[in-house]
């Protein structure tokens, strides 16, 4: 099921599968360039909360698999729902 995540998020070695990121921060409806949302699914919420003040790169899993889109450092995983907020570095 790994292989069908649209993006997957990188840090420490670990292999995040993610949704699309979503423009802001949907838990306080905060619609800020600077914030994004992602999902993942219910079996990596500990894998998601051990990212938790990390930088992470946010890479192509489909179309272009392996080819970064940003730089990413996450905030704050909210389970359930199954979200992580992040914050989008400078240059991506």
């Amino acid at each position: 099921m790994r292989r069908l995540a649209d993006f997957m998020l990188m840090a420490r070695g670990e292999e995040l599968p993610v949704s699309v990121p979503v423009r802001g921060d949907l838990r306080r409806r905060l619609w800020s360039d600077r914030y994004v949302t992602l999902g993942f699914a219910a079996q990596d919420a500990s894998a998601a909360r051990e990212l938790v003040g990390h930088e992470a790169r946010l890479v192509t899993n489909i179309y272009l698999p392996g080819r970064e889109v940003g730089r990413l450092k996450v905030l704050k995983v909210n389970t359930p729902p199954f979200v992580l907020v992040a914050e989008v570095l400078p240059g991506g």
